[in-house]
């Protein structure tokens, strides 16, 4: 017995309260668990996503990468449209834009898809942007309001290293994965779906990234549920023409979607996406071009 638990006793505190810990064998547990209703997966409506990760879980953590300018917010935008039309309320938290240019982005995915009605997808328009403890204790206490009054089950938050807080850490990469352990927290405790966007570290332009490329990616993804990858594809003509200071139609509107780490099954794989000026889509074919990680974009143009 420690030196706490014993001072503890003998200050009268009840060991219960000690070591609050309650003990059941798994067989019990196993047959409280087939009572409890089966936790439903919620469709993203992108049909090759849902094949590989079967929908978004309750108490998970998705964390979604991709280069500068490639798309991660439009891309968990887009999910979050793809939601509220199935009346699934979700909540985007961005440090990084404003709340105007969020609404107006929603705002045009509705005329694109011919939408009338108010969709349940939300927008803070004041935002905690302190860092530590008190940041964590903000996104749950946050989080937990927006799940009790507006029914939010699904959350993004955009990005992670506008939560890192602005001290001279000696490792960075550790703070962040701490970061990313109380999030995953939140995921767990407040039983919601949470998206974290992150970055990656600097690659080579043409090169096809990989969740390795994500800064400080072994903290990060080690906590994760699923990891979510996207690149745009470049454009054959002028890849090779294009000086590196100039991204003057050096890409194409087309996007792989790659599941990249899938610990809720194992499933992984590649979906192509188009952007359609509002909000991405998915085209009707996967083409046989997809070359193995760590190739060059120009070897996967269309």
């Amino acid at each position: 017995m420690s030196e706490y638990v014993k001072q503890s006793l003998s200050s009268g505190i009840p060991y219960d309260k000690i070591i609050p810990i309650k003990l059941d064998t798994y067989s019990h547990l196993l047959k409280e668990l087939k009572k409890r209703k089966k936790t439903l997966r919620i469709p993203s409506n992108i049909i090759g996503l849902d094949k590989i990760i079967t929908g978004f879980e309750a108490g998970r953590l998705y964390i979604l990468s991709a280069p500068t300018k490639a798309g991660k917010t439009t891309m968990a935008q887009t999910l979050m449209h793809n939601l509220g039309k199935q009346d699934v309320r979700s909540m985007i938290l961005s440090y990084e834009m404003g709340w105007e240019d969020i609404v107006e982005v929603f705002g045009n995915m509705d005329k694109q898809d011919n939408i009338t009605t108010e969709l349940p997808v939300y927008v803070p328009t004041l935002l905690h942007r302190g860092g530590g403890k008190l940041q964590f204790q903000w996104l749950f206490e946050a989080i937990a309001k927006a799940k009790e009054e507006k029914g939010v089950s699904f959350v993004v938050i955009d990005h992670l290293h506008f939560l890192l807080p602005l001290s001279d850490f000696k490792s960075v990469s550790f703070i962040l994965g701490g970061i990313v352990r109380e999030i995953k927290r939140i995921a767990v405790n407040l039983s919601v779906s949470i998206v974290l966007i992150t970055h990656l570290q600097k690659i080579k332009d043409n090169k096809v990234p990989d969740w390795t490329d994500i800064r400080d990616s072994s903290f990060i993804t080690q906590e994760a549920d699923v990891v979510f990858m996207m690149y745009r594809l470049m454009n054959k003509h002028t890849a090779r023409t294009q000086s590196d200071d100039t991204t003057l139609n050096k890409y194409t509107n087309k996007t792989i979607f790659s599941v990249e780490l899938n610990r809720m099954g194992g499933q992984t794989g590649k979906i192509k996406l188009t952007h359609n000026g509002t909000k991405f889509v998915e085209l009707s074919e996967l083409d046989e071009f997809l070359e193995p990680v760590g190739a060059s974009l120009e070897n996967v143009i269309f």
